[in-house]
């Protein structure tokens, strides 16, 4: 990820968290996974179809990550893997076999940009990829090409 966003013209800093990390910072990561797990929750008093979570922000806390930088927008990156064992899949097959029923598959695996302005904490952008192991480094590579085209980042 960071050789493909130097390539296209942005800097950036990688940050870590550590045993050394504050409970406010700590709070704010909570936050972040909690606004983004939000974003495709349907919330039934949101105005028109209740899926129009886009207004969610990270508030003024998110300027913790700022520290001594000026950094337009912090980039968060998720990603979710449920992966069914072999055991589990062939279960499947045979039981497609015995019944003609085929269970539904448990393999879930998407990766997640999501940037937020770094003054108000307010969503900015987000993209979502669907399928791909980002451990392997040729579909890592595709993984990031697919969500950085979805994303448009300060300064492009």
């Amino acid at each position: 990820m960071s050789d493909q966003l130097t390539a296209n013209g942005h800097s950036f800093m990688s940050y870590e968290t550590s045993e050394d990390t504050s409970d406010d910072i700590e709070q704010l990561m909570l936050l972040q996974e909690l606004v983004t797990a939000s974003l495709s929750m349907h919330i039934p008093h949101k105005e028109g179809n209740g899926f129009n979570n886009t207004d969610l922000s990270l508030g003024d806390s998110v300027s913790l990550l700022r520290g001594e930088s000026d950094i337009d927008e912090v980039l968060f990156v998720d990603h979710y893997s449920q992966i069914e064992s072999s055991g589990v899949f062939l279960m499947a097959v045979a039981v497609g076999t015995v019944t003609g029923y085929v269970p539904p598959s448990n393999n879930v695996r998407f990766s997640r940009f999501s940037t937020f302005d770094m003054e108000t904490g307010d969503l900015t952008n987000t993209a979502i990829h669907m399928f791909g192991d980002p451990r392997d480094v040729g579909e890592s590579q595709n993984i990031v090409s697919n969500l950085m085209r979805g994303m448009s980042l300060a300064g492009q």
